[in-house]
């Protein structure tokens, strides 16, 4: 004849008393953090490098384009000679810059500079800014980013060397 244990807490703490419980297994609600928490990362990450790869396409375009600006400028600002007939050229300092000037302001570069100098040789100095307006890094507090290009140009008046037509 089998006894019934009447001790209410003894059948609680036996596991086949025990109902199957609606509470999940904390191991797993960690496992389905981890994993949410994983792809959150992921994705903000996936995100930035995507920007950093078309923004930064867009800031070595914008680098390229200021670059064939201060560079041509510079070319401009070197071409300017006036004839003088007892030294044969001369170089125009002022007229270099206004010309060089004018060229940038033509194209839509209103932040420049130009110098032009004749120490020991003649140089226009161009430098410009370009601000390059970001697509997806804006998003993390990066609106614009501005480039600086510097080029320079010395002037030439006819043949320099032998061989040079």
């Amino acid at each position: 004849h089998a006894t019934q244990d009447t001790n209410p807490d003894r059948r609680r703490t036996n596991p086949s008393h025990q109902r199957h419980s609606t509470v999940t297994n904390p191991q797993h609600d960690d496992r389905g953090f981890a994993l949410t928490m994983f792809l959150v990362v992921f994705t903000f990450t996936m995100l930035i490098m995507t920007g950093m790869v078309a923004d930064g396409g867009r800031i070595l375009s914008g680098r390229r384009a200021a670059s064939n600006a201060a560079h041509t400028a510079a070319r401009v600002g070197a071409q300017a000679f006036e004839i003088d007939n007892t030294i044969g050229y001369r170089f125009d300092t002022v007229k270099a810059e206004q010309l060089a000037g004018a060229y940038l302001d033509d194209r839509g570069y209103p932040s420049h500079s130009v110098h032009a100098s004749c120490d020991n040789v003649c140089t226009v100095t161009v430098s410009v800014d370009h601000t390059v307006t970001m697509v997806l890094l804006q998003m993390i507090g990066r609106p614009t980013k501005t480039v600086t290009v510097t080029a320079s140009a010395h002037p030439a008046v006819g043949i320099q060397r032998e061989g040079d037509s």
